[in-house]
């Protein structure tokens, strides 16, 4: 079994339009009592979706693994098949390379909701208030986002959505979206985090694809925020599409250890 360092409990908690609510209200508590045995169990933090075949339900992560469970408590099989999770485990053992057995500390749900066209008529309303997007990436079917926004007026909710600009032609992307973040006045500035996740099924009906499309083909999209004073900032994002599946390049980890990027300060999200 792969060791490492402990991962302090710090990982971004679901719901970024909730992200400033009790963190429990994402989390969905697991026993830890049969296997944490004391403060040196190494445990670790990944994002995943649920793979639910039955009563069968196995968690694959965004790198690659794949990671079985024999909890059957109402926590693991409430979960829908494909949901967008952080799982919290430790390791039981190695099956396979890629494949391990573990015990859950903790799930928690990320936030998913369908991107939007942009229009006039909605784009008030979703907000131009500052976002830093420190990671966008495209695993599992969703296009996901990591970022960091100014905040902390206690039970005040935030807001983020996708808005897809289809009025706007781009020389070097085939879809411009822009991640707009509504802080709905909120006075405080503390640095938060979140993540939230679009399914890219709510994307490819409005990215303008070839009339005769190849078996391969690789769309690049332009991620569009703004940043403190207004400030425009862009990132480009590949998304390959093979036999009309997209797919994963690439790879987060080869096994369960550390992953500084996945953590966050404490307090942050509460």
């Amino acid at each position: 079994m792969k060791t490492a360092r402990k991962i302090t409990e710090n990982t971004f908690r679901s719901g970024v339009i909730l992200l400033l609510t009790l963190v429990g209200a994402g989390m969905l508590g697991i026993s830890c009592s049969d296997w944490l045995d004391n403060d040196s169990t190494p445990y670790y933090s990944r994002y995943a979706v649920v793979n639910k075949q039955g009563e069968k339900i196995t968690f694959l992560t965004d790198g690659g693994l794949t990671l079985f469970t024999d909890s059957r408590s109402a926590a693991v099989t409430g979960l829908e098949h494909n949901q967008r999770v952080i799982v919290d485990f430790m390791v039981k053992e190695e099956l396979e390379d890629t494949e391990y057995k573990i015990g859950l500390y903790g799930i928690y749900k990320v936030l998913t909701k369908d991107a939007l066209v942009l229009t006039d008529a909605i784009s008030d309303s979703l907000g131009l208030d500052p976002v830093s997007v420190n990671r966008v990436w495209i695993r599992h079917g969703y296009l996901n986002l990591d970022f960091n926004f100014p905040g902390g007026e206690p039970g005040l909710k935030h807001m983020v959505n996708l808005a897809i600009d289809t009025s706007t032609a781009t020389r070097d992307a085939d879809c411009l979206v822009e991640f707009r973040h509504n802080a709905f006045r909120d006075p405080y500035a503390r640095n938060c985090r979140g993540v939230v996740a679009f399914p890219l099924a709510s994307v490819i009906d409005h990215v303008k694809l070839p009339d005769e499309r190849p078996d391969e083909i690789t769309l690049r999209l332009k991620v569009k925020y703004y940043g403190t004073g207004g400030s425009e900032h862009f990132l480009p994002l590949d998304w390959k599409i093979v036999s009309g599946k997209t797919v994963t390049s690439g790879a987060d980890e080869v096994g369960p250890v550390e992953n500084e990027g996945n953590q966050t300060e404490a307090g942050l999200i509460q």
